[in-house]
């Protein structure tokens, strides 16, 4: 049994590195003079490091407005409201990451819910898998955009490797749902 409880520490850690990255972003500057935002090595390592947090972060933002014309922005400690939401995120994902990990290192399942809310859950990883595999490789296919190649790169490698774990958390809950059988149709039925 693990004295470690991940649930706890993943959380706090990387809502310090989080935070660490977005106040080193905002004072980055660019190497050379550009006329449109340029996005900083620190940003968008940050929002790669946690990327379902992000995904996070854009949903409520474009949900929720943040942005208010004609006035300077709500500041929170130096973060604006969609920073917070996104360090929001970033607790709650590696919450979640630290429990699945607990439950793994002490021979637990948290895998007691229905077949057909397992198979959702397969279904919603498979879909953020899949939108954060295009949004790695998409700057890669669209050259012409990229100001920050070395943020790109390294944002690209971190975004698949989220999408890799993504896939692979979808097909051990739908193997471990089947009883090892290739026949999935019992997750909808």
């Amino acid at each position: 049994m693990s004295t470690i409880k991940y649930r706890v520490l993943l959380p706090i850690v990387q809502f310090l590195v989080a935070a660490a990255l977005l106040i080193a972003g905002g004072y980055s500057t660019p190497g050379k003079i550009v006329d449109f935002p340029y996005p900083p090595t620190p940003f968008m390592v940050c929002r790669a490091i946690s990327a379902p947090a992000a995904l996070f972060e854009i949903l409520v933002s474009s949900l929720l407005p943040f942005d208010r014309l004609n006035h300077s922005p709500i500041t929170v400690f130096g973060f604006q409201l969609a920073d917070i939401v996104f360090l929001i995120g970033v607790v709650a994902l590696w919450y979640i990451v630290g429990l699945f990990i607990d439950a793994r290192l002490n021979d637990q399942t948290l895998t007691r819910e229905p077949a057909w809310e397992a198979g959702l859950l397969a279904v919603a990883a498979v879909l953020v898998a899949a939108i954060l595999l295009w949004l790695s490789i998409w700057p890669i296919i669209d050259r012409g955009s990229v100001l920050n190649l070395t943020g790109t790169i390294l944002a690209s490698i971190l975004k698949i490797l989220w999408s890799g774990f993504l896939l692979w958390s979808a097909l051990v809950l739908m193997r471990k749902k089947t009883g090892g059988r290739r026949n999935v149709s019992q997750f909808f039925e």
